[in-house]
């Protein structure tokens, strides 16, 4: 036989010849080998002929735990343990087949007696992190995990695991790190890389994420839920057409994949193509009728009747509260809310979004104290001495079109009107300027007055060149491009004084109905102030005093003021006024804005695609005397005579 042939295999019958003990030892040979079949022959073959062998009894329980039959393990290796009950391994393999049969509380007890006995065995750390994971028990888990790292040998598959928890923990930055690393242990890993492409969005770094779920389906061209991520992070990215072409993939590979579905719809309502956005989230619902969020996309985009099946489900879903995660209640709260509203049935709809904001307030805590101590700083540090350094205001406008005010106050349909100027690109919320004003150090306590007076008319132009270099990259040949971030009302000293050409739209609507409609929209972004009907009143009330400021030190001309309730009573004059303004010439595709094809990516997505509509004027007089904290909290000067009269009434429950 030639040197280079592996000896021939002793059979079974072969192996009878030897002792218990000699045949242990093939055994482990085999079964290090993966030669699971003759392994497991062998090891009964010990257990037969050596029943107090805890070794034979030990073996054939993992072969059983690798081979899938989980129960048959945990019996073999719990008699194993009753022969050798301070083995380690053995402990530590049972526990293993516990968390296999999903008792994990007893897994966890198992691995902690291994740990007792070994302290430092990595097995067991790494199975007890896993089963603490599996348990929801994220901080212990992470730290076993972190521990049975440490240890070594250094195994790609913690790393990520550690990931996960620290992720689950919201500690995204070392979810990252831990991600990294598995994927330099192992850079063939693909969940790890579409695992890091989580954290990497959870921080915001979406185009980092971008890169690196496209390594994920690189690695696994049927990664169906990496194309879905995909998909979602180019959403994020302001590319809801972009996107569109993962979701088509991931349902190609895998038409079940209800986030696929859900996904699609979104970036269908944010393209304007609100029918194959009801299709979508329709076959959403279809397979997991039991996720709120689904219904919540479809109420956005529908007016729901009282016999609708969605509507009539969403109130089924309603009697299983308890069994939904506090995010899915939200969800659901809100999307009643809107079908209730739709419907006529105020007090019912007043219900769930007061339950649906409790929750919202409970997951996102709002410091009152500190946002309208910010609101303040404006004033002073932007006064009459200030403005009067600004830059005189030239004949021809600026590049930019900012568009300000509350949220929900018009923002949205005076962009899209002005988006169907040929000479105009919608440019959507921006959060460039917040971010030069950060870099001025507005955020870091020190006195914004001091901060305003050390910058030169040099460093004021720089501002402005640098913003509108960014804001040109997203349309270089567009003449105008719109901003229409709301608070960017705060910045409107510091427009004056970087962009003194710019135009600047303020949008204004009845304040009760304004806060009504903040109180009633689950923003992307949550806003803190519209959880509750108070603080709204009151930062409503900060808000007013912060433009009437505007309205005494900028000069005539600089701002112009539009009114919601009179662009919807009579659009064309008000569309010439707004055009006029920002000096561009009468179109009239911007009386049919609603059939702009451009991206949308606000709270009024949907709302935008209709023709010109009055229905939400006066939309808080149906809620009655439900608003009154609302109305003491504006006050007198911000509330109407028909929202004060309807305040005294109950409300519609229809």
């Amino acid at each position: 036989m030639a040197d280079s042939e592996p000896a021939p295999q002793p059979t079974i019958a072969q192996r009878r010849r030897l002792t218990p003990a000699e045949v242990l030892r093939v055994a482990q040979r085999l079964h290090a080998e993966q030669q699971f079949a003759d392994a497991e022959k062998a090891y009964r073959y010990v257990v037969q002929h050596a029943p107090t062998d805890a070794g034979g009894l030990s073996g054939l329980g993992v072969i059983s735990l690798q081979l899938g039959r989980a129960q048959e393990a945990e019996d073999l290796l719990r008699r194993a343990l009753a022969i050798d009950p301070d083995a380690v391994e053995i402990r530590n393999n049972l526990g293993m087949a516990l968390a296999a049969l999903n008792r994990l509380d007893e897994a966890i007890a198992e691995f902690e007696r291994a740990l007792e006995i070994e302290p430092a065995h990595g097995g067991a750390l790494s199975g007890l992190g896993r089963a603490l994971g599996a348990r929801e028990r994220f901080e212990e888990a992470a730290a076993r995990l972190a521990q049975a790292i440490e240890i070594g040998p250094p195994r790609a598959e913690l790393h990520n695991d550690l990931g996960a928890y620290f992720s689950a923990l919201g500690r995204h930055e070392e979810a990252a790190d831990a991600f990294r690393q598995a994927t330099a242990l192992a850079p063939d890993f693909a969940i790890a890389h579409n695992n890091l492409g989580n954290a990497l969005v959870a921080l915001g770094k979406h185009q980092q994420a971008v890169a690196s779920y496209r390594a994920a389906f690189a690695i696994s061209p049927t990664f169906a839920e990496a194309y879905v991520n995909m998909g979602s992070a180019l959403a994020d990215l302001r590319h809801p057409g972009d996107a569109l072409p993962y979701f088509e993939r991931a349902l190609a590979l895998n038409p079940h994949l209800a986030d696929a579905h859900n996904h699609r719809g979104q970036a269908f309502v944010a393209l304007g193509h609100l029918a194959d956005a009801r299709e979508s989230f329709v076959r959403a619902i279809a397979l997991r009728p039991d996720r709120a969020e689904f219904y919540s996309g479809l109420a956005g985009c529908t007016r729901l009747a009282r016999d609708d099946r969605h509507f009539l489900a969403m109130e089924a879903l309603a009697e299983k509260f308890l069994t939904l995660d506090e995010a899915q209640q939200t969800h659901l709260h809100f999307a009643l809310a809107k079908a209730y509203e739709d419907q006529g049935r105020f007090a019912q709809a007043f219900a769930h979004f007061s339950a649906g904001n409790a929750l919202r307030r409970r997951r996102t805590p709002y410091d009152e104290v500190a946002t309208l101590a910010r609101m303040r700083r404006f004033a002073p540090a932007f006064g009459p001495e200030t403005m009067r350094r600004a830059p005189p205001r030239g004949a021809a406008p600026d590049v930019p079109i900012f568009i300000v005010g509350m949220p929900r106050s018009g923002s949205t349909l005076v962009e899209q009107m002005l988006a169907s100027h040929p000479q105009v690109f919608g440019g959507g919320e921006l959060t460039y300027l917040g971010e030069e004003a950060a870099r001025l150090g507005e955020d870091d306590g020190a006195d914004l007055s001091d901060i305003v007076r050390a910058l030169s008319d040099e460093a004021f132009a720089a501002i402005g060149a640098r913003y509108r270099a960014r804001l040109r990259a997203l349309s270089p040949n567009a003449p105008r491009i719109t901003d229409k971030l709301p608070s960017n009302c705060q910045h409107l000293g510091l427009i004056r004084m970087a962009l003194p050409n710019a135009c600047i739209i303020h949008t204004r609507r009845d304040p009760v109905d304004t806060c009504l409609s903040c109180y009633a929209q689950t923003f992307s972004a949550g806003l803190g102030f519209s959880d509750d009907l108070g603080d709204l009143g009151r930062y409503y009330r900060s808000y007013a005093d912060l433009m009437a400021h505007w309205r005494r030190v900028l000069p005539e001309g600089a701002m112009l003021e539009v009114q919601y309730e009179d662009v919807v009573a009579d659009f064309e004059p008000q569309a010439r006024r707004i055009l006029d303004y920002c000096g561009l010439e009468w179109d009239a595709r911007c009386l049919a804005f609603n059939k702009t094809r451009r991206e949308v990516i606000t709270a009024s997505a949907a709302q935008v695609r209709e023709p010109i509509y009055q229905r939400s004027s006066g939309r808080s007089l149906g809620y009655g005397r439900l608003l009154v904290p609302l109305i003491d909290a504006l006050g007198d000067d911000f509330v109407s005579a028909q929202a004060r009269q309807a305040a005294q009434r109950d409300p519609s429950t229809s």
